[in-house]
């Protein structure tokens, strides 16, 4: 069958053993274990996935022979010093998610034993077009041909739900090719960390920058399409049918034509100082969550140390304090996530939002240390905030009072930010003389609770 492929005019060659020469019987074994991947993947496959036919042996060295002349290089190398028509990359993504359609789940885990990564697409340098390389014969590149792969495999691209131990389905590759293109357009990945544990962990709980930040010329539909692909649950992804309708739409739309920069001309000093501060942000998050045990207990611990150490903490609430500003501290405290103040207004067990408070303190202090540089204007990034807060007196007494309170409280998280109206009952009594919250019913005590409105 070879010396029949051989004599095809429209079969190249590639040298199988390029920059490493392995020993004879390696080579044996390697050239063994080739012939039965391309029997097993197949000669005839679709016309977007570089199709070896056979090896051929001339003059003691190992050949691959390859359907159709092409010269293709790895379009990472390509992207870094070329331009690239955007219209025309798009039209190469639509491509793809309709070869993906095309061929079934378990083909697809055939040619793709792990998912999609940069270092699947090559680029004919000669017509522009893209063309994927099945894994086996990337890793056959990586160990033996010219070429570094390096960064370019699993793990910047892979799904949540993968990394979560899930098996591959179709959702899971919506995700996974849009993480490749999110690259090739912008020329980051949708997390750029050397260390491969962080990444990991970020994609499954950090906001993925959107890509109109890093290429503002890109139009708003496609930047949202961007954003429905990439959604961290499967369910919530476009299927390939939708993708390809939505795409359709976009290529009759002239504000894509237009020319995608170089990697090299797109690593301006702008992009890294966005890069590195929101790499900064996400490492504090990641950290503080990997770890918020361990460190809400040392700040607890250090708080005891100094209180006990000194004559406690200033006497905010007195002898002198009424009720009416007893409640305006807890709820300030509540607000700047000051558990002493809490604790000095109030007699009741904070039950779940003592950590929501502990957590987010040390979230917000650690941001306030480490996020943006000195002088440089930050968008908001508060675990929680309290705002337009207003009480009235319902009934009163020598000793005791009962307030109604209002208030917005707004919580943000990776998915989100979520704003509510709480209204509250709030009980004051005179303990020892002091003026002291010893109840609590309403919003704020459901989620003491542990009823948080936002994952309702």
């Amino acid at each position: 069958m070879v010396e029949d492929k051989k004599n095809n005019k429209n079969l190249s060659k590639e040298k199988l053993f390029k920059d490493f020469k392995p020993r004879s019987k390696v080579q044996l074994e390697t050239v063994k274990e080739i012939k039965a991947a391309i029997k097993n993947i197949g000669t005839e496959l679709p016309q977007k996935i570089i199709s070896y036919q056979g090896i051929a042996r001339e003059a003691g060295e190992y050949y691959l022979l390859i359907d159709a002349k092409k010269d293709l290089v790895p379009i990472v190398d390509y992207l870094k010093e070329k331009s690239f028509n955007f219209q025309k990359m798009l039209n190469e993504l639509k491509a793809v998610f309709e070869l993906l359609e095309e061929v079934d789940l378990e083909k697809k885990k055939l040619y793709f034993k792990d998912g999609l990564n940069a270092s699947n697409f090559w680029i004919d340098l000669k017509t522009e077009k893209i063309y994927l390389l099945p894994q086996i014969f990337v890793e056959l590149k990586d160990n033996y041909g010219e070429y570094d792969f390096g960064d370019h495999l699993n793990e910047y691209f892979r799904p949540p739900e993968i990394i979560a131990g899930e098996d591959w389905q179709d959702k899971s590759y919506v995700f996974n090719l849009a993480a490749v293109f999110y690259y090739f357009f912008s020329s980051k990945k949708i997390f750029n960390d050397k260390d491969t544990a962080k990444v990991l962990n970020k994609i499954q709980s950090e906001k993925i920058m959107d890509i109109n930040r890093l290429v503002p010329e890109l139009s708003k539909e496609v930047n949202q399409l961007f954003k429905q692909m990439l959604q961290k649950k499967p369910e919530q992804r476009p299927d390939y049918g939708t993708i390809i309708k939505k795409m359709q739409s976009i290529d009759s739309e002239q504000k894509n034509n237009f020319v995608l920069k170089s990697f090299k001309e797109k690593d301006t000093q702008n992009t890294k100082k966005m890069i590195a501060k929101k790499n900064k942000k996400d490492n504090i998050k990641l950290f503080f969550r990997l770890n918020w045990k361990s460190i809400a207990f040392f700040v607890i611990l250090g708080a005891a140390i100094l209180y006990g150490a000194g004559s406690g903490p200033p006497a905010n609430v007195t002898e002198e304090t009424t009720a009416e500003e007893v409640v305006g501290y807890f709820y300030h405290g509540i607000a700047s996530k000051n558990i002493s103040l809490i604790n000095q207004a109030s007699d009741i067990d904070l039950g779940n939002m003592q950590r929501i408070i502990t957590e987010s303190h040390v979230i917000e202090s650690m941001q306030a240390a480490y996020g943006g540089q000195e002088g440089e204007e930050d968008e908001d990034q508060s675990v929680y905030s309290l705002e337009d807060f207003e009480f009235t007196e319902i009934s009163a007494a020598d000793d005791r009072y009962l307030f109604q309170v209002n208030y917005i409280f707004s919580f943000r998280d990776q998915d989100g930010f979520y704003s509510f109206e709480h209204e509250d009952r709030v009980v004051v009594e005179r303990v020892n003389r002091i003026w002291n919250i010893v109840n609590i019913e309403g919003d704020f005590k459901e989620m003491i609770e542990g009823n948080f409105p936002w994952r309702e």
